[in-house]
């Protein structure tokens, strides 16, 4: 960021462009926003590239869009962002003088920073809730949850998981028996 800041500051005075880049740039709102973004991206990008790798562990899902939903929640928590971008304000203003943020700015950058998060959390929630039970159903289907014979619960292992199953698969059909020949038939698969 440093070699783009000097790059433009030296362009400035014969170009046109070069100059209105640069007072954008220089822009204390405009450095804060690039920081929040900096820490959230990261955060959304590894729960996309989850989703976009070969194979996805369905028992893993619920846990990884809770696990992005209290990154970002962590990030709002301690503002970590705005945090971060005032630290390093000092650096800045030793490459560009011009480069300051007012007592004003830098509350719109905590309640931007608290709108953005707070919406992205709400996305992921919205995106992803009327498949959460669905998605953490289909545990039934890990070999390695499923309890041992000897233990209290396995007679009864998986009936709430087939029934949502069931459920979900068969919305449109009114004929319970079916739904429940169905659910019998996965959980005799299962034990």
């Amino acid at each position: 960021m440093r070699l783009s800041f000097i790059h433009l500051k030296l362009d400035e005075d014969g170009c046109a462009t070069a100059h209105g880049l640069f007072n954008r740039l220089k822009e204390g709102k405009f450095l804060g926003v690039l920081f929040i973004l900096k820490d959230v991206l990261p955060v959304l990008s590894h729960l996309s590239k989850a989703f976009q790798g070969g194979s996805v562990a369905f028992s893993q899902v619920v846990p990884m869009i809770n696990a992005t939903k209290a990154s970002l929640e962590e990030l709002l928590e301690t503002n970590s962002p705005v945090q971060k971008f005032l630290a390093v304000l000092e650096s800045y203003t030793n490459i560009c003088e011009d480069i300051k943020v007012s007592a004003a700015q830098r509350q719109q950058l905590y309640c931007l920073q608290e709108k953005y998060i707070t919406s992205l959390v709400a996305n992921v929630e919205a995106r992803f809730a009327s498949s959460s039970p669905v998605l953490a159903a289909l545990k039934i289907f890990d070999p390695l949850a499923v309890p041992e014979t000897t233990e209290l619960g396995f007679s009864v292992y998986g009936n709430m998981d087939i029934a949502t199953l069931a459920e979900h698969f068969y919305q449109a059909d009114n004929d319970t028996s079916r739904r429940t020949e169905e659910a019998n038939y996965l959980q005799s698969g299962t034990r």
